[in-house]
């Protein structure tokens, strides 16, 4: 249940990365199109939010899904299992990056960003372990 409530840093870590990767190449990389910061941050969310739809359906279902079988119960064992559950969730990302050439970049993005994340959300589960056992 812990990991339940450190699903967060993981969303907010990849979809930033993303927005900032995406933003930065909105407005500075891609000058077939002139538009003011402002539209390159809008631009960089409808990428994200829309055409990545897919992504972020199978990314909260895997994040949800494997949390609930890979429910941590004994702390020393957290560091492989969140690392079971980013190469199990990166693989078919992977899959995608090798695929499709023009998202290659946001992919690859995607999964180091969510590589990032488990490791701060390793560090948010045992603060909130500890927080847990303090309270009793």
């Amino acid at each position: 249940m812990r990991t339940f409530k450190t699903l967060w840093i993981n969303l907010l870590g990849v979809f930033v990365s993303l927005l900032v990767y995406s933003t930065i190449n909105n407005y500075f990389i891609d000058r077939t199109v002139s538009r003011n910061f402002f539209q390159a941050i809008v631009a960089a969310a409808f990428l994200i939010g829309l055409y990545g739809i897919l992504f972020w359906m199978y990314f909260i279902l895997m994040l949800l899904l494997l949390d609930f079988v890979l429910d941590i119960k004994a702390l020393k064992k957290i560091r492989y299992k969140l690392f079971i559950q980013w190469l199990i969730t990166s693989l078919p990302v992977l899959y995608w990056a090798l695929r499709y050439e023009q998202q290659r970049v946001f992919f690859l993005i995607a999964i180091v960003s969510f590589f990032i994340t488990q490791i701060l959300k390793k560090y948010l589960i045992k603060k909130i372990a500890s927080k847990a056992t303090r309270e009793t």
